[in-house]
């Protein structure tokens, strides 16, 4: 750690979630997991779960840098606190930030993220949108994979076919899309299986897919594990799915990844980040590609057995936590006073 920071010892990090089983808590988890373990002291606040308190306040005083994961919730939540924030400031932006909260007439958000002394984005394709509302450089820090492991009973048939969608029931991750190709698949599979996994977020959303579940034995809806729980949960799948309209960088297609389990993946610009079609995992557009795509995963074991190996040696090579934490700590550096 003296090598890349010597005045930052103490690090504020503001997320928005902590205990929910969500996206934003896995990278929260892992970047401050990594940060202490290069021995820096970190205070988490889960602002969209608990309540501010002068304790929390002392603390802020306390800290050398702040770390916020999040910029469009956090300055929502900050409206009615009103922190004034005076130590060097890291903004990490993730997909939905950048994809649905911000636009020229965010006045609020573009001063903010002007006042940071760094921002940094998971892809390129995130660094081009976020770069024309920030005064200084973007960086690019490609979330890495940490997944604790604990060891789970097998669900199904040995050598079932298993699809497994891990997202947050909400519109964004259009949970349905893969509905139609999956029934045409079970046509063919008397018994596949199709596991959705996530936080319950849309009523409207988690009613439906009860219903589909309650008329499909093959469809199974499960409420989210814990991190260490999901290793498992991914060895027992077949294929990984993302049907999201937009991402960051998912962290589910790299754990899938990781773990060896290959990935088909909605075409846009978070999951190219990612996967690349027919080199490390398969990508789609239409119902009908991805008809292909699982066909494809199905039909050709040795291809399946490529992706298997291409996925994880890229996941290896380019998403290292080591790798992801020394260039956060890079940054934490460029912003000593």
């Amino acid at each position: 750690m003296e090598e890349v920071t010597k005045s930052i010892k103490h690090v504020f990090f503001f997320t928005p979630y902590w205990t929910e089983k969500r996206g934003n808590a896995t990278t929260a988890k892992r970047i401050t997991t990594g940060l202490k373990e290069k021995g820096i002291y970190v205070h988490v606040f889960a602002y969209a779960e608990e309540t501010w308190t002068t304790a929390h306040a002392s603390k802020l005083q306390q800290c050398d840098l702040v770390h916020i994961l999040h910029f469009s919730r956090f300055l929502r939540w900050n409206k009615t606190v009103k922190l004034v924030i005076e130590q060097p400031l890291i903004v990490t932006s993730g997909g939905t930030d950048v994809n649905e909260h911000l636009d020229v007439n965010h006045t609020e958000t573009i001063a903010f993220l002007q006042q940071a002394d760094a921002v940094t984005v998971f892809t390129e394709d995130a660094k081009q949108k976020l770069e024309a509302y920030s005064k200084r450089k973007v960086s690019v820090i490609p979330q890495s994979v940490w997944l604790p492991y604990c060891e789970m009973k097998r669900v199904g048939q040995e050598g079932a076919p298993h699809f497994l969608l891990p997202a947050g029931l909400r519109q964004v991750k259009d949970v349905f899309f893969a509905l139609s190709s999956l029934r045409k698949l079970h046509s063919l599979y008397p018994s596949l299986m199709f596991t959705i996994i996530g936080e319950p977020l849309d009523a409207v959303i988690v009613d439906k897919v009860k219903e589909i579940e309650a008329t499909n034995p093959w469809v199974t809806y499960k409420k989210p594990v814990p991190l260490e729980r999901m290793a498992a949960l991914y060895e027992q799948a077949t294929v990984v799915l993302n049907t999201s309209i937009s991402e960051g960088q998912t962290s589910v297609l790299l754990e899938a990844m990781y773990m060896g389990v290959p990935v088909i993946a909605r075409k846009i610009p978070g999951n190219e980040s990612i996967v690349t079609h027919h080199q490390n995992g398969w990508l789609f557009q239409t119902e009908e590609e991805l008809y292909h795509c699982m066909l494809e995963a199905l039909r050709k074991p040795e291809f399946y057995k490529k992706m298997q190996v291409a996925g994880s040696e890229y996941i290896k090579k380019n998403h290292a936590l080591e790798q992801e934490i020394f260039a956060y700590l890079t940054i934490y550096k460029q912003t000593e006073r």
